[in-house]
């Protein structure tokens, strides 16, 4: 509790120093109040989980107190801890409900009032009394003082907002009772006061009850503490600024994991102790209870491998309760004896045992005649969850799996989206997906916008308009204008256009006027990017449709458009940040779907603890697979989708050559020489083959073109002829079509190539069959696109 207590004190600390630094963590520097809130809610987060996850040890550790304690029956007591079950005897003065009036060993009155849609306990009185449990052995008295006492509600009436709830125990009730018994001179008593291994428990319901309702509250208190663990994980690798996906999911694996296991095992290990210390303590009780009967009939017996079986004519003085009594204790003997030897036997318990150096208790011989009685206790029943809780939890689980991990996988995408495409100067702009930084500045004949409340200068603007609700004292939206136009974005290199329409924004710019009028309270909220700021762009370098010689940024169906204030590292911040928190709801919910799945299938217990660090192993390898399969993917789409634009353009350039040489023919005749060149043209272009047929038939198209040139420029008629001049410009444009698109091929297959070729994504590209890309080359190898575009303007004016 302490732990939890003072974790939760360091969180609210944590969101204290966070609201004094007034800033946001991905939108400025980080400042000192920023390192002084994740270090805070590190170590408050971590105190939490441990706080929980000790919790569920103690729920897990009165699990297993009940399955080393054998249900006995009241003649088989001896000193020490006691399972027993029975019916309630009146033995001191019962007490009268309030309500009812019944007499009753035990009861709980609640008065509760109703508030809003729910109940608030007003008051809550209990009073209870000593009584006597029986059961076909005999009776023994319970002292009820420091026990847990859980009753069955028996009535409950409404008057007017108030509910008044009775929960009682009656004489002649069946109770399941955990308690430690002592001898008295008058026989041995019941209580829960002493130190011990127990719970100190009276219920109506069964042990396997209890069990199965410390199960339930063990397996949500790793899930919390596992939770609290995960984000002061995130809380630390946020503060030394580990923005890798691979490394935190790495990360907060490990952690989780270890805790788990290291956990598991010391449950294990204090599992073993505990159950040797109370095979020992009841072996020993056991021993000295029931040779002090038979040296009260002066019977010899030196040990207790000296008893034998209590047909045997010398014992025909003890009576028929010291018969019963003597086996009842020796059955149990023998029954704990063995349940914990059987843990011995278990893995990893053997190994835990034989580091630890605890030794497996001696069997206990029976005779034939106890044997039955023996193997009815040997084993515990096994723990395990309701169908309907597990149900739910996998419900529950399945479905935040999901969100989680869809959620925290698409923002992950996003950021690393934004690694795998370098960044680019402006001048460099290649076909194809691209990443730029530089400055927005007004494009010619596009009229800027101005902001609506900071009256500036803007390329893009949101406005929201919220009006103060008295009623509820909230804020409600009433319209939201956006607003953007097209710009430039320049840096040392040059200038490009951005198309800005279908753009995602991110605006750092934001503020806040409030206005008022006699009735109504409205906030206006600008939030823009202004000309002159430095922005980030990422999106599709397409051909201008109508020059054909320069490169613009603009939307496209399958690939991101982005328009930001922020700068690149700052949009991945804000992505791990949102993407990790997901996969951590991701981690939690697996979890949860594995312990639903694993308390239908097998007993509650430290194995839990190893099942969700399996878990959790799991859902690692998993999401790291899908991460990397889907940069390859991603990567080798944006080749595709060049290599289909070049297909395209191929398509034009070959129509335009057999206009362009019919024409020629026209005027010079039959050209054998054109024909033949045509012809391998044509039959290349119903080739299908990808990169590799595309290289061979711009080499064949390229000398076909180059044919065409030589032919038009020696007769001066075709030079002069409107509609060769026509079909030799639609040529050339289309020329600097491919060869924009050719770079951006080159490019993009050079960094797909690269990454299969890397550790771990090759052992992602070889068993997925990720095959290399071949390179187009360039007539004139290694040139920019914006020289090939000089060339053609020369050959024009030529």
């Amino acid at each position: 509790m302490a732990y939890v207590i003072f974790g939760g004190a360091l969180l609210v600390i944590a969101f204290l120093v966070k609201a004094i630094g007034k800033t946001s963590l991905w939108h400025s520097p980080r400042p000192g109040s920023i390192y002084g809130a994740l270090a805070a809610g590190a170590l408050g987060l971590g105190l939490m989980g441990f706080g929980l996850s000790t919790w569920s040890f103690d729920a897990i550790e009165e699990i297993r107190q009940v399955e080393r304690t054998p249900r006995i029956s009241v003649a088989s007591v001896i000193t020490g801890e006691v399972n027993l079950r029975g019916a309630v005897i009146e033995k001191d003065e019962l007490h009268a409900s309030p309500e009812t009036n019944t007499p009753s060993v035990y009861y709980r009155h609640v008065i509760e009032r109703r508030r809003d849609d729910s109940w608030t306990v007003v008051r809550s009185t209990s009073r209870a009394a000593n009584f006597m449990l029986e059961d076909a052995t005999g009776q023994i008295p319970v002292q009820v003082r420091n026990a847990e006492i859980n009753a069955p509600m028996r009535h409950r009436h409404r008057s007017g907002n108030r509910r008044y709830t009775e929960y009682r125990i009656e004489p002649g009730d069946t109770v399941f009772m955990f308690g430690y018994a002592q001898q008295r001179e008058a026989g041995y008593t019941v209580g829960f006061e002493r130190e011990g291994a127990y719970r100190p428990l009276i219920s109506t319901g069964t042990a396997l009850q209890f069990r199965q309702g410390r199960a339930v509250n063990s397996s949500l208190l790793v899930l919390a503490g596992t939770t609290a663990f995960l984000f002061a994980a995130f809380a630390l690798f946020t503060l030394i600024r580990v923005h890798n996906a691979a490394a935190y999911m790495i990360g907060v694996t490990t952690v989780t994991v270890t805790v788990l296991c290291v956990q598991g095992v010391l449950m294990l290990h204090n599992d073993l102790i505990r159950a040797h210390e109370a095979t020992t303590r009841v072996l020993a009780e056991g021993e000295r209870a029931i040779l002090a009967i038979l040296d009260r009939h002066e019977i010899p017996a030196a040990r207790l491998s000296d008893v034998g079986s209590m047909q045997e004519p010398r014992y025909e003085a003890l009576s028929d309760a010291e018969r019963q009594r003597i086996m009842g204790v020796r059955v149990r003997m023998a029954q704990t004896a063995a349940r914990t030897a059987t843990q011995h036997d278990r893995i990893p318990e053997r190994f835990i045992a034989r580091a630890s150096n605890v030794p497996v208790p001696p069997t206990i011989a029976l005779p034939s005649d106890e044997e039955d009685r023996f193997a009815a206790g040997v084993e515990a029943a096994p723990v395990r969850f309701t169908g309907r809780y597990a149900l739910l939890m996998l419900i529950v689980g399945a479905g935040g799996l999901f969100f989680g991990t869809t959620k925290g996988f698409r923002q992950v995408a996003r950021k690393r989206r934004i690694e795998n495409i370098p960044t680019s100067p402006v001048g460099g702009v290649v076909y194809g997906l691209v990443e730029l930084q530089g400055r927005a500045v007004a494009v010619e004949g596009q009229p800027s916008l101005r902001g609506p409340r900071s009256g500036a200068d803007c390329l893009h603007y949101t406005l929201k308009v919220e009006k103060y609700n008295t009623d509820d004292g909230k804020w409600v939206t009433i319209r939201t204008n956006r607003r953007q136009v097209d710009f430039g974005c320049v840096d040392d290199t040059g200038t490009v256009h951005i198309a800005s329409e279908g753009a995602e924004f991110s605006c750092r710019r934001t503020m806040t006027e409030m206005d008022s009028t006699d009735r109504d309270t409205f906030r206006f909220t600008e939030s823009s990017i202004q000309l002159g700021d430095d922005v980030y762009v990422m999106g599709m370098a397409q051909v201008n449709p109508e020059t054909h010689d320069a490169l613009f940024i603009g939307a496209s169906d399958d690939t991101p458009f982005i328009v930001s204030g922020l700068s690149a590292d700052e949009l991945k911040t804000k992505a791990v940040v949102k993407g990790f928190s997901f996969l951590n709801i991701g981690i939690v919910t697996a979890m949860a779907t594995g312990i639903g799945l694993a308390g239908l299938l097998m007993a509650v217990g430290p194995a839990l603890y190893a099942t969700m660090a399996g878990l959790s192993a799991s859902y690692l390898f998993l999401i790291l697979g899908l991460m990397y399969y889907n940069d390859l993917v991603f990567l080798r789409q944006r080749a595709e989708r060049n290599i289909a634009n070049i297909d395209v353009a191929l398509q034009k350039r070959y129509d335009l050559i057999r206009n362009l040489t019919s024409a020629v023919e026209r005027a010079l005749g039959h050209e054998q020489t054109l024909q033949e060149m045509v012809a391998r043209v044509r039959q290349l272009h119903d080739t299908d083959g990808g990169a590799a047929v595309q290289q061979a038939e711009l080499q064949a198209g390229d000398a076909v073109r180059k044919q065409l040139r030589i032919a038009v420029e020696s007769t001066p008629d075709l030079r002069a002829h409107e509609s060769v001049r026509a079909f030799m410009d639609a040529l050339e444009a289309v020329e600097n079509d491919i060869s924009f698109m050719r770079t951006g091929y080159n490019d993009t297959a050079e960094r797909y190539n690269m990454r299969i070729r890397h550790f771990p994504e090759v052992l992602i590209a070889l068993p997925f069959g990720f095959q290399s890309l071949p390179f187009i080359a360039e007539e004139a190898r290694g040139a920019a696109p914006h020289k090939a575009v000089t060339a053609t303007k020369k050959l024009q004016q030529e």
